[in-house]
């Protein structure tokens, strides 16, 4: 969360609101899905150490 790139407008407050919307979906173990994440694009957020994980839902396909 401590980057930034040249779509953040103001890189300080986009890392702030980056960490305040990891922090919250961690402890709160909300659902999520990203974009660019592989199939099936929907986890959940860990905190570890200094940084954060991605976790993948698992799913099962059935026919």
């Amino acid at each position: 969360p401590d980057w930034h790139c040249a779509f953040d407008m103001d890189a300080e407050a986009a890392v702030v609101a980056r960490k305040k919307i990891l922090d919250m979906i961690a402890t709160e173990r909300i659902a999520s899905a990203g974009y660019h994440m592989p199939f099936p694009s929907v986890g959940y957020v860990e905190k570890q150490g200094s940084g954060y994980r991605w976790v993948p839902v698992s799913y099962q396909f059935d026919v």
